[in-house]
């Protein structure tokens, strides 16, 4: 037992980091595309809602197993795991809730405030991180979904003689 519950602690760990990366990259995708009135960024948006889900899953899974062995989740302290699987509950139904928002035309701006509050909620003290990765995302987003230039086209020949 106490290999699988080192592969659960571990892919719970490194799944967080995930989330972080795909949230930052739908967050900022959803911002550009919420002030340009586009419906770009649902992608992203998509897997960041995966990857939220695979980490409440991975974490009941690891729940289950640590109840099963008799070990204790934060060294005994009950509150803070209460906590911890309540907001994690709540991410993962803020962002079921951005994806269903996104879909409706008109409620990008709620969209990006669900998958804000879903990238938040659960790990607050990764606040300045989010703050960081959510910019680069912007930038990265304005830039991937700038339009590009319209060049003149070439004259055909019959139009250049009239």
């Amino acid at each position: 037992m106490d290999a699988l519950d080192e592969v659960l602690r571990h892919a719970h760990v490194w799944n967080s980091w995930l989330v972080l990366i795909t949230g930052c990259a739908a967050l900022g995708g959803l911002i550009v595309s919420a002030r340009r009135g586009t419906r770009r960024g649902s992608r992203m948006l998509g897997a960041f809602v995966g990857a939220v889900h695979l980490q409440v899953v991975l974490g009941i899974a690891l729940g289950l197993l640590l109840t099963a062995t008799g070990d204790e989740f934060f060294a005994g302290d009950g509150a803070k795991t209460g906590w911890h699987a309540a907001l994690g509950l709540a991410a993962a139904v803020s962002a079921t809730a951005a994806i269903r928002l996104r879909r409706r035309p008109g409620r990008a701006w709620p969209a990006v405030l669900a998958a804000a509050t879903a990238l938040v909620a659960p790990q607050p003290a990764r606040l300045p991180l989010i703050v960081l990765g959510v910019l680069a995302a912007v930038g990265a987003a304005a830039l991937i979904q700038r339009r590009p230039p319209r060049l003149p086209q070439p004259m055909s020949p019959s139009q250049e003689s009239r």
